[in-house]
């Protein structure tokens, strides 16, 4: 199980207490000793919870209505990495951060995408992507927490570093 500190870092920045029960049962059932696909469950777990936190914190109209928005043909509305992008950018083009701010968007952009693979990859209950032992169930939980955690931290970073430069550039 993650260690008590990291999953109340996470928890504090949950939006809901829907989020919070949903951390709750990703956790729970990690405990489930005698359940062979439990890092699997909890995986998924994992991601349909940030989904839905990126759901809240980048709504369908504010994403589509963005310049850069471009509609995925395989999904309805925005795809989670785009939810992710504007968290960290709003409506802001890479261009605009590029040429007026100086961020070069894959800055940006790299942050997100190992959080999301890691947990898609577990999602998926296939013998090549099976978890056997405690300690890779152990070790599978604190990556998928902290993948959730980084993807706060790399959100608020990049937003500071937008506001920062947006800051700067009035200045000037």
């Amino acid at each position: 199980m993650p260690s008590q500190e990291l999953i109340n870092k996470v928890r504090s920045r949950l939006p809901d207490n829907f989020s919070r029960r949903q951390l709750d049962g990703a956790l729970v059932v990690l405990t489930q000793e005698n359940n062979p696909a439990r890092a699997n469950q909890s995986a998924s777990s994992f991601r349909e919870l940030t989904a839905h936190v990126l759901e809240l914190m980048a709504p369908d109209a504010d994403v589509m209505r963005c310049q850069w928005f471009k509609q995925d043909k395989n999904v309805e509305g925005p795809t989670r990495r785009q939810r992710a992008l504007y968290t960290c950018r709003g409506g802001l083009t890479d261009a605009f951060r590029k040429d007026k701010l100086g961020i070069k968007p894959g800055t940006l952009h790299s942050g997100l995408g190992p959080a999301f693979q890691e947990l898609n990859k577990r999602t998926h209950v296939r013998p090549e992507t099976e978890l056997k032992t405690e300690e890779e169930i152990e070790e599978f939980a604190e990556n998928a927490l902290v993948a959730l955690d980084d993807l706060f931290e790399t959100i608020d970073e990049m937003k500071d570093r937008v506001a920062t430069a947006l800051s700067e550039r009035r200045r000037h």
